[in-house]
């Protein structure tokens, strides 16, 4: 708290992530290289990659299976379908670790998806520059054509389920819209 420091308007020596989670994505998944610089605050989440480079760290957390990953401990309970990632479930997110990946083909495929606007997750699974990337991590893990056709399924049919189960509970009523009544 404020009142606990004696200079209560400095914030103090803060590091700059190489990278920020959403913390509360819809229907798209991506975590941003902060080339801004940006310092965070409520909506974006400062990522500290302990025992791995960072950059790599964020390339690989773009990958699909990541997008799975946030569908599984994040939380869907605050209308529109949103997912929502506390920071403790945002600790808990899993990626790839870089040393399984060529960095070289990393950079290349990852600055293909992300020198174009992020389409909903829907709309990723079936572009050829996001497979490419997603081959690398599929490739680290060894994964099967049947396992990793099974990723996108898998994240296909959670987002879709939380955004149906969204509009199932809002239907017929919008925040502002009068109470129906019987």
């Amino acid at each position: 708290s404020c009142r606990t420091r004696a200079r209560w308007w400095d914030m103090g020596v803060r590091r700059v992530p190489e990278f920020v989670l959403i913390k509360g994505p819809w229907n798209r998944h991506l975590c941003p290289l902060n080339e801004a610089r940006a310092l965070c605050d409520q909506q974006l989440y400062e990522v500290d990659v302990q025992h791995k480079p960072g950059v790599p760290t964020a390339q690989l957390s773009n990958s699909t299976l990541s997008a799975l990953f946030f569908e599984t401990e994040g939380r869907s309970n605050f209308g529109e379908g949103i997912l929502w990632l506390a920071v403790y479930e945002a600790a808990n997110l899993r990626v790839v670790d870089p040393r399984l990946v060529d960095q070289a083909s990393l950079n290349e495929r990852f600055g293909r998806v992300a020198g174009r606007q992020a389409g909903t997750v829907f709309d990723e699974i079936g572009m050829a520059d996001r497979q490419a990337l997603d081959s690398l991590v599929f490739d680290a893990l060894r994964l099967t054509a049947t396992e990793r056709a099974g990723v996108y399924e898998a994240v296909a049919a959670l987002v879709e389920a939380r955004l149906t189960k969204s509009d199932s509970l809002t239907e017929g009523f919008r925040p502002g819209s009068p109470i129906p009544s019987e």
